[in-house]
């Protein structure tokens, strides 16, 4: 009887451990680390693609973000700012680029992996919604990420706790290029991709 015992206290010590090995694997902060990385942005060339792993497959099942090939669509996740600082629920952001070499690309900011609820229904910008720092000609951008309102292009990060006045959770910012140029294949780590910057 002790054997037995012994042998499921055994079998449910490995599972668990298997279960948390996985976990670690595919998490998305773990793609970060080991993906390919441009600034604060990571990305992979092998996700949607039959040479991705079986660990990167998951991720697709689980969170879904790499459901296209490369040539259709390439995916940069930023979870921290241009400085290496943890993008925190607590803090005003403002990111700066400029037109994207793509035929079509949108920024889209995510807390705990889902969109943040807000009374302007605004979850992300794109090539033909946002507004130019120089107008209708212009090809550079700025994008606030702030709880409170902001002048020109805005992506709420939904209200304060009004208990604690701290907010908790991972942000996560997602560019979507599409239909991509032949540079971004060739040079993934080096292509210009904007800044993100902390608002002291």
């Amino acid at each position: 009887m002790r054997t037995v015992f012994k042998t499921l206290i055994s079998v449910g010590i490995a599972f668990i451990l298997a279960l948390g090995g996985l976990w670690c694997t595919i998490n998305p902060q773990r793609y970060e680390e080991s993906g390919i990385k441009n600034g604060p942005w990571a990305t992979s060339l092998e996700a949607g693609s039959e040479e991705g792993s079986i660990y990167q497959r998951a991720r697709v099942s689980i969170y879904g973000l790499w459901a296209l090939e490369k040539s259709e669509v390439i995916y940069y996740v930023a979870t921290t700012d241009s400085d290496g600082m943890n993008l925190d629920y607590n803090y005003n952001y403002t990111i700066e680029g400029k037109d994207l070499p793509a035929r079509w690309w949108s920024i889209t900011v995510y807390k705990d992996l889902y969109l943040i609820p807000n009374e302007k229904n605004r979850y992300s910008y794109s090539k033909t919604n946002i507004l130019y720092n120089d107008g209708k000609n212009g090809t550079t951008w700025t994008i606030r990420l702030s709880s409170k309102p902001q002048e020109g292009n805005w992506l709420p990060l939904g209200d304060k706790n009004s208990t604690s006045g701290k907010r908790e959770g991972i942000l996560c910012l997602t560019l979507r290029l599409y239909n991509p140029d032949p540079e971004v294949l060739k040079h993934p780590d080096t292509i210009q991709l904007p800044y993100i910057i902390r608002e002291e």
